[in-house]
């Protein structure tokens, strides 16, 4: 059996053996917050004794212990900004937790260990005994059967995680006792913790709370009377992210095991979170966490209301849609507004996606052509958008994963970069687009003008960003639209293919193979070929179709597989390197400019918050630190 656990981002270390556990009994009596205290008095709620798990997870604080009480005050865009406040308390079965500026742990969350055999197939999971949902029910391996029966997988609501997935065979998940269950793949899957570290996959559900909404376990009477009182038309719209009965953002009764529970759910002008008087974890001196009682979303309709806010005093820590060209605003109003900007490293790079299989064909295959692609890249002024729309702290770059990985590819992020208006045009006249419209925009081979729609969601977006980049592609006779929409809008046009071009930033680049969506064409907000990328997904939908015969992306596809059951970490690191060298021969996407700052506004109230730690999606963002850790200074 083998033993390692940590990561850094310039070896792509893999967790390959026995993880670290609390081994016994903690050596210290249990605190709890007087909130909770209270409640213990009144004969509410059990003691601190009898809530935690027998061995709680051990959190060391950041700085220092904190202690208890007050309200994290933060903001939100409304219903569809659900995945902020995800991020802050995900329950995950094993966890990201960064250590030191380029060091990473994947550590035990709820699972008290887990083993690993000799050839990376069989994976064995210890859940934590006396482990307790938020309402007190104990979790055992029947919460494990109901997820992977019941709630993912063919006819169920879910569909099945590809984490679990090998080509046609799915992992198989066995429960060896109540506490105990295995997950076994038919090839090695080396990558499996740490892609479990960062995927949507919560392995447990609460089977005494959700059967309720199952057809399997009620009457279709129970399901209409359930669908009727959530206000939704059946029982299928009671699951999903969205699902009313089944979220943990939009049903305060939902049981978790998150360090907060919601209470005032969406839609409200504020979300209120409150501790989960069950929360498995303790600090370096017996005291359940979370140190704060509550965590409120303040809705804000426009980035210029946050910005007040900031400047007002109104937020103690949030990264989330604080945009990096307001730097020297933020840093003008520390003062007034009694917080600090502290900056985390971001691996994002701003990019646009022409979608090679959109459903103009006459674009797709302008998409397609290589010349075309690099024409609307090197048309683009990238030092200029840097200057005047981030503050010139981010760096002009086409999209890929940053400097310092160990799958950096300098060609990548540098191919079709440098601003070149005279060999755009070249490109485009050589491809047959000399004809123009009377407003001098270029036509297309059908005759019609050139247009390009970028679809954008107001969550992702800098206008001012795009609005310059249609300025570049208008220079060379290329017009541009934005279509600029609400962010669940966004995903479910790219989903149903119905964007011509995209614009959502490059991320997941920490641990580029951990989730490799944007180069294999499969993530869909990052796609670059909806239709393709739904091809080799092959989840029945109508625009999928193959891609031509002898194009990269099968190279692309088997590469990848190979490399997520390679046998050693090496492996898996120079196959992930083959796919970047494919991409930089001709780059499917514009990138603009990536690698900026990342400025998180933290009140000076605000104890055990660390700078200079990286923020990237497959860390989970600000949950690569523990947040239950986190308190306000009294």
């Amino acid at each position: 059996m083998r033993t390692t656990h940590v990561l850094s981002l310039r070896t792509l270390a893999l967790p390959v053996g026995i993880s670290l556990a609390l081994l016994g009994s903690p050596a210290f009596s249990f605190e709890e917050a007087p909130m909770l205290a209270e409640q213990v008095a009144a004969g509410t709620l059990p003691s601190v004794d009898e809530r935690l798990p027998t061995t709680p997870r051990v959190v060391t604080p950041y700085d220092e212990v904190g202690v208890y009480g007050g309200t994290w005050r933060r903001a939100f865009t409304g219903a569809s900004d659900d995945r902020g406040p995800q991020k802050l308390m995900e329950p995950r079965i094993v966890r990201f937790v960064q250590t030191a500026p380029d060091t990473f742990d994947i550590e035990p969350a709820w699972a008290s260990s887990y083993e690993i055999n000799e050839t990376s197939t069989t994976f064995t999971f210890h859940i934590r005994e006396g482990l307790k949902w938020s309402d007190g029910h104990l979790v055992t391996t029947e919460d494990v059967l109901f997820y992977f029966e019941d709630v993912v997988g063919d006819d169920n609501p879910w569909p099945w995680p590809t984490l679990m997935q090998q080509g046609d065979n799915r992992a198989v998940i066995t429960a060896v006792d109540d506490l105990t269950f295995t997950v076994t793949f038919a090839e090695p899957s080396p990558l499996f913790i740490t892609r479990l570290g960062r995927e949507y996959v919560w392995m447990a559900s609460p089977k005494h709370y959700l059967s309720q909404f199952h057809p399997k376990y009620v009457s279709a009477d129970d399901l209409a009377t359930a669908s009727k009182a959530f206000n939704v038309e059946g029982w299928q719209d009671l699951w999903g992210r969205r699902g009313k009965a089944q979220s943990f953002w939009l049903n305060p009764d939902v049981p978790t095991l998150s360090a907060w529970t919601v209470k005032t759910p969406p839609p409200s002008e504020q979300v209120i979170f409150e501790r989960n008087p069950y929360y498995y974890a303790v600090d370096t001196e017996g005291n359940q966490l979370p140190y704060i009682d509550q965590i409120s979303h303040d809705l804000f309709q426009d980035v210029e209301t946050l910005n007040l806010w900031v400047a007002q005093g109104r937020i103690d820590l949030q990264q989330r849609h604080m945009r990096v060209g307001n730097f020297p605003f933020f840093k003008e109003n520390e003062s007034s507004g009694d917080y600090e900007v502290v900056v985390w490293n971001g691996l994002e790079v701003d990019t646009l996606w022409p979608n090679q299989t959109t459903s103009d064909t006459v674009m797709a295959e302008l998409f397609q052509t290589a010349d075309f692609r690099q024409a609307i890249n090197i048309a683009i002024d990238r030092e200029a958008i840097n200057d005047i729309v981030f503050a010139g702290l981010a760096t002009p770059m086409q999209a890929g994963p940053p400097k310092g990985s160990a799958i950096f590819n300098e060609e990548l992020v540098g191919k079709w970069a440098e601003y070149d208006e005279a060999r755009a045009n070249e490109l485009l006249d050589g491809i047959g687009l000399t004809a123009r419209d009377d407003d001098g925009f270029r036509l297309r081979p059908d005759g019609e003008t050139l247009e390009i729609v970028i679809t954008t969601s107001v969550f992702a977006s800098d206008i001012n960003m795009l609005e310059l980049v249609s300025e570049f592609w208008a220079d060379v006779g290329i017009k541009t639209s934005l279509d600029v929409v609400e962010r669940t809008l966004y995903l479910d046009r790219v989903n149903a293919n119905e964007v011509m071009m995209g614009h959502w930033p490059m991320g997941r680049a920490a641990f580029f193979l951990i989730d490799a969506g944007s180069y294999a064409a499969t993530l869909m907000d990052n796609s670059w070929a909806n239709g393709w990328g739904e091809y080799n997904l092959d989840r029945g939908k109508s625009f999928a179709v193959a891609p031509p015969k002898g194009h990269m992306l099968y190279d692309v596809w088997s590469t990848l597989d190979a490399a997520l059951t390679a046998s050693t970490q090496e492996e898996a690191i120079a196959l992930g390197a083959d796919i970047l060298a494919m991409h930089a021969q001709a780059p499917n996407w514009v990138g603009v400019v990536g690698a900026a700052p990342n400025l998180f506004i933290r009140s000076n109230r605000m104890g055990n918050f660390p700078a200079g730690f990286i923020r990237d999606d497959i860390t989970r963002d600000i949950g690569v630190i523990p947040t239950e850790q986190l308190f306000i200074k009294q």
